[in-house]
């Protein structure tokens, strides 16, 4: 079976998987707090789940120790006499390659068609090729790596520039009834705060839709600018996001069906934090 591997952040929304789980701990919580159950274990929980959730198409599987403990030493077996792969919290995409034991890392991921179809033949730079074990049939080519130091230089130097910008920059504690810009799945979204978990760092946002249209007035030497109005979309387009993803909080919105940003909170869609 091919896969691919995508590694994200700590505490960043990791996709509708992310978003259900964290959905139904909170209803667990509830019902603790109102002394409906009492979950003490995980086998308190997938009863309660199993028992009382039967309003969603959500399925409950329960992984016993002994499952747990079987697959762990079925991967140890298969894991023995494998080649380690150095620096590995700088990876955040692992696929495979046409080749048996050989895998591709890159400190970004990619999902273009090409380094999805063949990693290999893809243009994309970045990719580092590891065979995990010798093959009789596999041998790795002598320029399989060109360039890779001068590749690993560009893109470590890159990721550090991140990673010093985010400790610069102070967590955001949003309040109920703010306005805020935030990330969701990488792109940048107005919405209001309805609802704040600040011991699990996250925030619900009632998120705008945005409708496009160009502007004379925000023409500049450097670049055009877009103007843009926003729409309260129907249903509500509610999401839980964590902290960490709030980038700015803003003025509230003026106009009645279409909505404007102000000028300064505008230009803060397209602000760059690389």
């Amino acid at each position: 079976m091919k896969a691919t591997w995508d590694y994200l952040e700590a505490g960043h929304g990791k996709g509708l998987c992310d978003g259900l789980g964290a959905s139904v701990k909170r209803s667990a919580d509830s019902t603790i707090k109102q002394g409906k159950a009492t979950i003490q274990s995980s086998v308190d929980f997938y009863e309660w789940a199993t028992q009382t959730e039967t309003d969603t198409v959500v399925k409950y599987y329960y992984v016993s120790q002994a499952e747990y403990d079987q697959s762990e030493a079925f991967l140890k077996e298969k894991s023995e006499g494998l080649r380690p792969i150095p620096k590995t919290m700088l990876i955040h995409s692992v696929v495979p390659t046409v080749s048996p034991y050989e895998i591709a890392v890159r400190d970004t991921s990619c999902h273009c068609d090409r380094c999805l179809l063949n990693v290999k033949e893809s243009p994309c730079l970045g990719w580092r090729f590891h065979l995990l074990k010798d093959t009789e049939t596999e041998k790795v080519e002598d320029d399989r790596n060109r360039n890779e130091s001068e590749i690993r230089r560009i893109d470590e130097n890159s990721h550090n520039n991140r990673n010093d910008h985010d400790q610069s920059r102070e967590e955001i504690v949003p309040e109920v009834g703010q306005y805020v810009i935030a990330l969701y799945e990488g792109n940048r979204y107005v919405g209001e705060v309805t609802s704040v978990d600040t011991p699990e760092k996250d925030a619900q946002i009632n998120f705008m839709k945005e409708k496009s249209k160009t502007d004379d007035s925000y023409l500049t030497e450097e670049r055009t600018k877009r103007k843009e109005t926003y729409f309260w979309p129907k249903p509500k387009d509610e999401i839980w996001v964590n902290f960490s993803d709030i980038l700015f909080v803003i003025n509230r919105p003026t106009g009645k069906r279409n909505l404007t940003l102000s000028d300064e909170d505008a230009l803060k869609m397209d602000e760059d934090f690389e």
